[in-house]
C-alpha cells in the first residue's frame, strides 16, 4: 500500500484511442502463453515483472526511477526463487517476463487473486463491496502514463474473469480474450500451485481443503464472466488451449482477421509449447478431486463451451 501511493501522482489521463487486448481465462488454463504469443505475433507492448513490482515515481527523473524499479525487482525476484522453488517449475518468471495485471492492484489492495492464495471470504466481500470501476480507471491512467505514445497493449490475468464490465466501461478502444481449457487439467495444476503458495502462509496445510476450495473458486469466476459477458458492449472472443498449441500462427491470423490488427511476426509452434510446459508432476486425486466431480460442478461451463474445451 506504501508502494500504491505513488500512482496518486499520476496525473490523468483521458486519452481512449490506445487500444488494449485483455486475455482472460481459469488459473493455469495457458492465459501466459497466450499473452507471449500476442505480443510477439502483433508487437503490442506488455507489462514486465520488473515494472510490476512497484510502481514508476513520476516525482524522480525517468531513467533514475527505471533504475531503482531494476533493482527492486532482482531482490523480489531472488526472494521469490528461495521463498517458492516449485513455482518456477509451474509458472517460469525472470525479471523481464511478462506477468499478470493483479500485481498492479496489490499496490492498492484490491487484488482479487489475493482471495485464491488466503482464502479469506471477508477478502472477497471486500472486493465485491469495492468500486472497481474506479481502480480500473486508476490502472488505465498509471499504464498510459508508462508509456505515452500510441504503443497498444497486451494484458493478462486469469482474474479478469470476474472484471469484464469494468473492463468494458474503463477501457473503450479494447477486446478480450476468454482462452479455454479442460478445468480437470487447468485445476490440478492450480491446485499445486496454491498448495505452494499455502504452505508459505500457513505451514501445514489440508490438501482436501484446497481442492474443494478452488473448485468452487473456479465456478464463481465462470459464473461471473458468463453472465457479465451478456452485459458488456463489446464481444469476448473465444480460445480453445488446444488451438493454440496446436496451430498458434492459424490462431493469430484468425485474431487478426477479427480484431483488424497487423501481424509482425510468426509463431515458433515448438518453442513456444516447450516455453510453457509444467515441470511438476501432480494428480487432482490428491486434492480430493476427480473428473467426474469437476464435471458435475462445472456441467454449465462444460455443455456451453465445449467447442473451445475439447
Amino acid at each position: 500500500l506504501k508502494e500504491g501511493k505513488k500512482i496518486n501522482n499520476i496525473e490523468q489521463n483521458l486519452d481512449n484511442n490506445r487500444k488494449y487486448i485483455f486475455i482472460a481465462g481459469l488459473p493455469r488454463s495457458g492465459t501466459t502463453n497466450l499473452h507471449n504469443t500476442l505480443i510477439n505475433a502483433f508487437g503490442y507492448r506488455g507489462l514486465k515483472f520488473w515494472e510490476l513490482v512497484t510502481p514508476q515515481n513520476p516525482s524522480i527523473p525517468r531513467s533514475i526511477d527505471t533504475f531503482i524499479q531494476k533493482i527492486k525487482s532482482l531482490s523480489t525476484y531472488l526472494l521469490y526463487v528461495y521463498l517458492t522453488p516449485d513455482m518456477q517449475k509451474m509458472h517460469s518468471i525472470s525479471t523481464s517476463s511478462y506477468e499478470e495485471c493483479w500485481n498492479f492492484f496489490r499496490w492498492t489492495g484490491y487484488c482479487f487473486n489475493y482471495y485464491s492464495q488466503t482464502q479469506i471470504e471477508d477478502y472477497r466481500s471486500f472486493i465485491n463491496d469495492s468500486d472497481m470501476n474506479a481502480q480500473f480507471r486508476i490502472y488505465k491512467n498509471y499504464i498510459d502514463s508508462i508509456n505515452t505514445y500510441a504503443t497498444p497493449y497486451a494484458l493478462k490475468c486469469p482474474e479478469h474473469l470476474m472484471f469484464f464490465k469494468e473492463l468494458d466501461s474503463c477501457f473503450a478502444n479494447s477486446s478480450i480474450l476468454w482462452i479455454h481449457r479442460d478445468p480437470v487439467y487447468s485445476l490440478g495444476s492450480f491446485c499445486k500451485m496454491m498448495d505452494t503458495v499455502c504452505s508459505l502462509y500457513y505451514g501445514k496445510i489440508n490438501k482436501l481443503e484446497i481442492g474443494s476450495f478452488l473448485l468452487k473458486y473456479y465456478k464463481l469466476m465462470l459464473k461471473t464472466a458468463i453472465s457479465d459477458r451478456e452485459k458488456i458492449s463489446k464481444d469476448v472472443i473465444d480460445i480453445g488451449f488446444n488451438i493454440l498449441i496446436s496451430k498458434p500462427n492459424s490462431l493469430i491470423d484468425n485474431i487478426s482477421s477479427k480484431l483488424c490488427i497487423n501481424r509482425v511476426s510468426s509463431i515458433d509452434k515448438s518453442a513456444s509449447k516447450k516455453s510453457f510446459k509444467n515441470k511438476l508432476k501432480y494428480s487432482i486425486e490428491e486434492y480430493g478431486l476427480n473428473r467426474k466431480s469437476i464435471e458435475a460442478e462445472l456441467d454449465f461451463y462444460y455443455s456451453s463451451y465445449s467447442k473451445y474445451i475439447t
